[in-house]
């Protein structure tokens, strides 16, 4: 009798949680910047919360009261929010160089603009160009099971910052 594996939803999770292992982050005076994970961990209550129906994320304030929070809970003196930062840049190549699980939707006529952008310097960069960020298909099949998401969470939490679910959860 052979014992079951893991199920797909199980590999699922595996595999992007080592792919948020591979982003690129800033790092200061040996500390990893907390931009991007804050971000990823707003969106994880967005769907914890069952706010991922579709897989479109707005910039707006379910989203960014979230990204505070976290931010809020993690940062150091010297760290500026600035959540147009991560939404934009979530997007670029893992450290690898394979491709994000993170993509950026142009409002429509604006596809050219949003192309040639390398950063955005302020919400009216974000606001102006981006409709909406999707995530890659499994992903956000993944993060619409709520134990999938809170396993998530709970992994990215303790990997980046130390902190499990319910310490996260306690300081938001």
């Amino acid at each position: 009798m052979t014992t079951p594996g893991p199920s797909p939803q199980a590999n699922t999770l595996d595999i992007y949680v080592e792919k948020i292992a591979r982003l690129r982050v800033a790092a200061r005076q040996g500390r990893a910047s907390p931009h991007k994970i804050c971000m990823l961990l707003a969106v994880l209550g967005l769907a914890r919360a069952g706010g991922l129906p579709e897989n479109r994320i707005t910039y707006g304030p379910p989203l960014l009261e979230r990204y505070r929070r976290f931010f809020d809970a993690v940062s150091s003196p010297s760290d500026h929010a600035n959540p147009y930062f991560p939404f934009f840049h979530l997007e670029g190549a893992l450290r690898d160089g394979e491709a994000s699980f993170w993509h950026l939707q142009p409002i429509t006529g604006r596809e050219p603009v949003l192309a040639a952008m390398t950063t955005a310097r302020s919400n009216a960069d974000i606001t102006s160009n981006i409709a909406f960020v999707w995530l890659d298909p499994e992903l956000h099949a993944l993060l619409r099971d709520p134990e999938m998401a809170d396993e998530m969470t709970a992994r990215i939490g303790q990997q980046w910052f130390g902190r499990g679910l319910q310490d996260l959860e306690a300081v938001v």
